[in-house]
């Protein structure tokens, strides 16, 4: 068994998972508790130049962009300091 986040996957094995990962397998079985671990993963910032599965980079790949999609919104959505005050230049100041 494997346990992630405090929570036992029953019939999962650490050495199904590494290998499912780490290569293509010639049997697309996917074994259990793929999902977390790749969920880890990627809250890990594992690179993917170390996972050799291409569904399992996709998926990373998807869940990344998934993650950074709504910070970029929440980003736009701020608006910016303003400025309340007209700036004084150097020049346009009268002694």
């Amino acid at each position: 068994m494997v346990n992630i986040y405090g929570k036992l996957i029953p019939g999962a094995k650490i050495v199904d998972l590494i290998s499912d990962f780490v290569r293509c397998r010639k049997k697309n079985i996917s074994p259990t508790g793929w999902e977390p671990s790749a969920i880890i993963l990627t809250k890990s910032n594992i690179p993917v130049e170390y996972i050799g599965n291409p569904q399992r980079i996709e998926y990373i790949r998807k869940l990344t962009a998934a993650a950074v999609e709504p910070k970029k919104q929440e980003e736009e959505e701020e608006p910016g300091p303003t400025r309340k005050c007209k700036a004084v230049g150097w020049r346009n100041h009268k002694l």
